[in-house]
């Protein structure tokens, strides 16, 4: 069993006959794992099982408010981040002043924060229609790379449960580009809505033999690409004894420096080399 305050149930496992689930190491509370007879006709070996509880301390929910720009007041998204407040996760903008030919007042960047659901509450959390409540049967996150038309670029950023999948939504804009002037009142939402159910039927990328992504001590690459799709689900028994929740969040602001016009957004994941 695990040592650590009661975030893990076990820091590893040894079988009688020398299997080993996790890194094994010392701990005050050990259990002898054993399968066992009854009798002469009744065999029960220990399995693992995934627990899907909705608990307190059970965080996945994924806020579906849109996280647009002010183009009323000619801005224009200038990056974009995930940020978890409270039990729920948020898509977030940084916006700021367009200015001609690509440009952007670099001195008006600014994140816009989230309106945050108010309460905590699990069942409450759960029975929010603006908020994507993750268990078994709808764990995806659908992966694309989405672009604005020309002539037009990136105001805002949302996500969506379509087919029990999340789905990404860029707001795009169009906008003049010597003068720098956003048109606010001809803002479009576009999306992949392919769903495994389509013509063009999106693909599951699996994550095979996973481990707790912060062990990773060399380098990553991206291994997904539009038109795919990821579960949320556990780490490798054999290297975790599945105790950790995958893929992690990336929280790092993609904001490009100098700031300019945005031409699109999107998800992908990433994969150890």
């Amino acid at each position: 069993m695990a040592d650590d305050g009661g975030k893990r149930r076990y820091d590893w496992v040894e079988y009688e006959d020398g299997t080993l689930l996790g890194n094994k190491g010392t701990c005050v509370n050990k259990i002898k794992v054993d399968s066992w007879w009854r009798w002469v006709l009744w065999h029960c070996s220990y399995c693992v099982c995934k627990c899907d509880e909705l608990t307190d301390d059970s965080d996945r929910f994924w806020s579906l408010a849109p996280a647009v720009a002010d183009t009323a007041a000619n801005k224009v998204v200038t990056g974009v981040r995930f940020v978890k407040r409270g039990r729920v996760i948020y898509p977030v903008v940084q916006q700021a002043t367009a200015t001609p030919e690509g440009g952007i007042d670099e001195n008006s960047r600014v994140w816009v924060e989230p309106a945050e659901v108010g309460t905590t509450n699990s069942r409450e959390l759960a029975a929010n229609k603006a908020v994507f409540t993750m268990q078994y049967e709808q764990r995806a996150m659908d992966m694309d790379s989405l672009e604005a038309p020309p002539g037009q670029l990136l105001t805002g950023v949302k996500l969506r449960n379509i087919g029990g999948h999340l789905n990404l939504e860029i707001q795009v804009t169009p906008i003049e580009f010597a003068t720098g002037q956003v048109a606010a009142s001809r803002s479009t939402w576009l999306a992949n809505d392919n769903t495994p159910a389509s013509s063009r039927p999106r693909q599951l990328v699996p994550i095979v033999m996973p481990d707790i992504p912060t062990n990773l001590a060399g380098g990553n690459q991206v291994d997904t690409t539009t038109d795919q799709f990821i579960e949320f689900d556990a780490s490798s028994v054999y290297k975790d004894v599945s105790q950790t929740t995958i893929p992690y969040i990336d929280a790092q602001a993609v904001a490009p420096h100098p700031g300019s016009w945005l031409g699109g957004a999107g998800l992908y994941h990433r994969v150890a080399q």
